[in-house]
């Protein structure tokens, strides 16, 4: 009994928080987390506002690269206690879709070109 309700509990707490991004229509078309960028501008046309930038997410690799590799690929590096890591570029895009005074306008994070979050802004302009 005690288990079923700590996983209720947390059932709930996971729906409450939002963590699940909700599909939003374009032209009368969906758009979910998952569509490529080409497939979202393909069902909603231009972004009122777009950004890009490239971040760096540190991997631990589980192999041990080669000197060549190591010479040719200056992101790969030694860290005692830690080994060998690769500094691994991720593009990052944000468009901003604004449909006017009566919808809220869209906020879509898109990592290496795949959509992974969607986000109500409010109301546009």
């Amino acid at each position: 009994m005690k288990l079923s309700m700590l996983a209720l509990a947390l059932c709930l707490a996971v729906i409450s928080q939002g963590t699940w991004a909700s599909p939003f229509y374009c032209r009368n078309v969906l758009v979910y987390t998952g569509d490529t960028m080409r497939q979202v501008y393909d069902k909603c046309g231009e972004p009122y506002q777009r950004d890009s930038r490239v971040e760096y997410r540190r991997t631990i690799l589980n192999w041990v690269p080669s000197r060549e590799a190591i010479l040719q690929d200056r992101g790969i590096a030694y860290l005692p206690g830690v080994g060998y890591v690769y500094d691994q570029p991720i593009n990052i895009d944000e468009w901003v879709y604004n449909f006017g005074p009566s919808s809220f306008m869209q906020f879509l994070h898109f990592v290496n070109g795949q959509l992974t979050d969607i986000k109500d802004l409010g109301y546009g302009n």
